[in-house]
């Protein structure tokens, strides 16, 4: 029987009413939470007497329940903070660091996993940048302030997060970054050292300081982002496992790091603490017969002397590296430490120390100069630079894209103004020994090298800055890195100079020559600017994180000549000793970054430029500085 007109009418009231109690219910649950604040993930506990009761429909019907509510609730915006980051860089005015995020393909600072660029656009932005760098930062303050449990949970879900090879690619098509297939590729290898089972964080079996203040976990996981390479994992990881001591004094690298990132002026209190802690460490064994002069001594001294370079203390780290000498001494030399590797990172450590305090050699850490042999190199990627290329010309640096024509000419007139240098001050030296001077054949020879380093100087001095617009050279800032370095180091050498010296503008008549022909306006000109500063402007705009990918041994060529340039004897002020530090810290990284992949090729790079340090002199006429 069809319903009438009034029973249609009932049902119809009584439709609506449940509808209006429904909607009122779901516009309390909706205001309930506003009130209550965002969205937090309750766990749902089950407890059964038998497993097959977690299978039954009432224990799913709840699963599924509860998941379903916490995907409504959860905050959506994360799903759009790529597009956000795009269009925070692209509405604002944009300043020059923006503009290299925008423009340059190579200088991707918002590029998944790089926390530098994050934390160099946050230092300047300040709040406009904060949800862009939470995704790829810890806060350290917060950590601090963490008790350890919950320190160590939260670093755990980093870890998970970031070790993830398909994290954040709900949005957008995922690329791992060099930070992170490192950090899953140390996880991998503790894993297997340490016999752990799945699903636990390989950073909670690592030894932690005994200092509650010093946040071991978050220092250890961020050392091995930042300083690792492919070849740590192989030759260095496995000693530093074998030690507890040896694996937490490698951490005071991440916290010099970090320092410098918080723009923490000198140390922070974790750092002194960590320091106190690795000293104390080094005193308990050399007290000991069995490890005074170990190998995993040695490497602690060397992970404490690589965090006062980072520091950029160069009292603390003569007194360590002089450490090291005497522990070699005792050891019986370089050849006598237990293995290749050791060996070579001891002597890069050293040397690095050296070159960017322009200091010579300690005689026990004096080696001869190590052999690179054509054939292993044939066809292989090396770290070259104008200090180092075994090859006819450039191959590898020639193989990259963002190297353009411009810089590899540069670094070819670099690389032949080093050589010709050098050859002509083994032949000067070779005369005045011999007391047999050929005065036509010298007079010939000298003027053949004034003719070709003349025009070198008058080459390096009619290339166009990037600053300059409409070029192929404009905007190109790995070239004008380049650049700068070179006007330093050509001065240096045509007039006998330290690099600290030939970065005064009013002492290096190259960049009145260059101004003159790229007449620069007052925002760009070096007339008035030390050029280790401007080379610190230029450096933050090229992708340092990645070390410059194939070009890694020119970014190091680059950043130590700018270290050293940056070095003042007196009267430093804020700025100053923060483009110092920034130098030092990125150079030292490269370093490191490379040690390990190209033992051999760094270490023939670090003793021809120290080489060239070495006949050069000081403006009083002393050589370059002997710490004996």
């Amino acid at each position: 029987m069809a319903p009438t007109s009034k029973q249609f009418n009932v049902a119809t009231s009584m439709g609506q009413r449940l509808f209006r109690e429904n909607h009122v219910k779901k516009q309390a649950t909706r205001r309930r939470g506003q009130r209550d604040g965002p969205f937090k993930l309750q766990l749902r506990f089950l407890t059964a007497t038998n497993p097959s009761h977690f299978r039954n429909d009432d224990t799913r019907r709840s699963v599924r329940s509860h998941a379903m509510s916490y995907h409504r609730n959860k905050p959506r915006k994360e799903a759009r903070l790529p597009q956000e980051c795009s269009e925070v860089l692209a509405t604002k005015e944009t300043t020059p660091l923006e503009e290299h995020i925008l423009r340059n393909g190579r200088d991707h600072g918002d590029a998944p996993g790089e926390l530098e660029g994050c934390l160099l656009l946050q230092q300047q932005h300040g709040n406009e940048t904060n949800q862009i760098t939470r995704r790829h930062a810890h806060d350290s303050i917060t950590f601090e302030r963490m008790p350890r449990s919950n320190r160590q949970l939260s670093t755990t879900r980093a870890l998970l997060t970031l070790t993830s090879p398909k994290a954040n690619s709900d949005d957008c098509d995922y690329a791992e970054s060099q930070e992170e297939r490192i950090l899953r590729l140390f996880t991998a290898q503790v894993t297997t050292i340490c016999n752990i089972g799945d699903g636990v964080d390989p950073f909670f079996v690592l030894p932690d300081f005994k200092h509650p203040e010093v946040n071991s976990l978050f220092l250890k996981r961020h050392c091995i982002r930042t300083f690792a390479s492919d070849s740590f994992h192989v030759k260095w990881l496995p000693v530093m496992l074998s030690d507890p001591e040896v694996m937490l004094s490698s951490a005071i690298l991440a916290s010099v790091w970090l320092d410098m990132h918080s723009e923490i002026p000198g140390e922070s209190t974790q750092t002194r603490l960590l320091k106190d802690e690795i000293i104390g460490m080094v005193n308990q064994r050399l007290g000991k017969k069995s490890t005074c002069s170990s190998d995993s001594t040695i490497m602690v001294v060397l992970h404490l002397l690589m965090g006062e370079i980072s520091g950029s203390n160069e009292k603390a780290l003569r007194v360590h590296e002089r450490g090291i000498a005497h522990l070699l001494q005792h050891r019986g030399g370089l050849q006598c430490l237990g293995n290749e590797i050791l060996a070579e990172t001891c002597t890069a450590v050293c040397y690095h120390g050296d070159l960017i305090c322009e200091a010579e050699p300690l005689p026990d850490l004096a080696t001869d100069l190590p052999v690179v042999n054509s054939a292993t190199i044939d066809g292989v990627e090396i770290p070259e630079s104008p200090v180092f290329c075994p090859r006819t010309d450039f191959t590898t640096i020639a193989s990259d894209s963002h190297c353009s024509t411009s810089t590899r000419d540069l670094l070819r007139d670099m690389r032949d103004l080093t050589d010709l240098f050098i050859s002509q001050e083994a032949a000067s030296e070779t005369v005045r020994d011999t007391f047999k001077i050929d005065a036509a054949y010298w007079e010939q020879r000298n003027a053949e090298y004034c003719s070709r380093v003349t025009a070198i100087r008058k080459r390096l001095t009619s290339l166009p800055s990037a600053h300059v617009p409409d070029l192929p050279t404009s905007n190109d800032w790995i070239f004008e890195a380049c650049r700068i370095a070179a006007l330093i180091y050509t001065a240096s050498i045509l007039l006998r100079i330290p690099f600290s010296t030939a970065a005064n503008p009013c002492r290096n008549p190259l960049v009145a020559e260059s101004e003159a022909f790229n007449c620069l306006g007052s925002d760009a000109s070096h007339l008035n600017t030390h050029l280790s500063q401007a080379l610190f402007k230029v450096l933050r705009r090229t992708a340092v994180a990645d070390v410059w990918d194939k070009m890694s041994g020119v970014l190091y060529w680059v950043s130590t000549v700018g270290a050293a340039a940056a070095r003042s004897s007196a009267g430093d002020d804020v700025d100053t000793k923060w483009v110092r530090r920034y130098l030092v810290i990125y150079s030292t990284r490269t370093m490191v970054k490379l040690v390990f992949d190209h033992a051999k090729p760094i270490v023939v790079s670090q003793k021809k430029l120290l080489k060239i340090q070495q006949l050069i002199s000081r403006p009083d006429g002393r050589d370059v500085e002997s710490v004996t």
